[in-house]
């Protein structure tokens, strides 16, 4: 049948790697074990039932009245949480919000609690809300702004080091981890917390980089001599 129900937006967020995606996959939620147990809380839905019978004989992909609501209130819960945009968290609420819909009964049908779901998207919905405001706004979400916590010393005293950066889903995602566990408090302290780290765990490599670098500068500038020797008139 031409519609996308909310079982379906449930199946998309699963397949992102945004704070729904997250919730959902705490409460024991993965992709393909959802996916594999859609079709029999599909055809057993008053939603698609109504669907069905609503849209008999078109041929254009259309949402279910159900999935409409949900993106509505998706759209009610971004408004309520600043000029952000529309998050994963916000389409998740917005499904969780009705009492009814394929979504919601394949949640139920799966053991999830639902008042536990809601009350977990809430709360990483409101971290990631405050973390948002915290943080410089950029031209892209994956654009940073990383400002070490060591200080570089320099022949005037100190100063801060800023790097911008684009990160992938996965990069992202490991930073926004360490947010919400508590181990560092906004990005630009977990991404400088995790190049430390990195640059701590190869360490090796790094120096001996840094010798075959120091070699290329002498070699630069032994050029650059040789050259400046053969324009001296003789």
């Amino acid at each position: 049948m031409p519609y996308i129900g909310t079982e379906q937006l449930l199946l998309g967020l699963l397949a992102q790697r945004g704070i729904a995606g997250r919730v959902l996959r705490s409460f024991g939620l993965e992709l393909e074990s959802v996916r594999a147990t859609v079709g029999q809380w599909r055809d057993a839905s008053q939603e698609h039932a109504v669907a069905a019978a609503e849209q008999r004989g078109s041929e254009t992909l259309q949402l279910t009245a159900e999935a409409k609501s949900a993106i509505g209130r998706a759209v009610d819960r971004a408004r309520g949480s600043g000029p952000r945009g529309i998050g994963t968290e916000h389409l998740l609420q917005g499904i969780l919000d009705a009492d009814a819909g394929s979504a919601v009964e394949l949640l139920r049908g799966r053991g999830v609690d639902l008042t536990a779901l809601r009350a977990r998207t809430v709360q990483l919905a409101s971290l990631g809300s405050r973390t948002r405001r915290r943080e410089p706004r950029l031209s892209s979400q994956m654009d940073m702004v990383v400002r070490p916590e060591w200080e570089a010393p320099t022949s005037s005293g100190v100063r801060s080091n800023v790097i911008m950066c684009r990160l992938d889903d996965t990069q992202l995602e490991a930073i926004e981890i360490l947010i919400e566990a508590g181990v560092r408090a906004n990005r630009s302290d977990a991404a400088a917390w995790l190049i430390r780290v990195g640059l701590d765990s190869k360490v090796a490599v790094v120096d001996a980089v840094r010798e075959k670098v120091a070699e290329i500068r002498r070699i630069r500038e032994d050029a650059k001599t040789l050259a400046e020797d053969a324009d001296t008139p003789s």
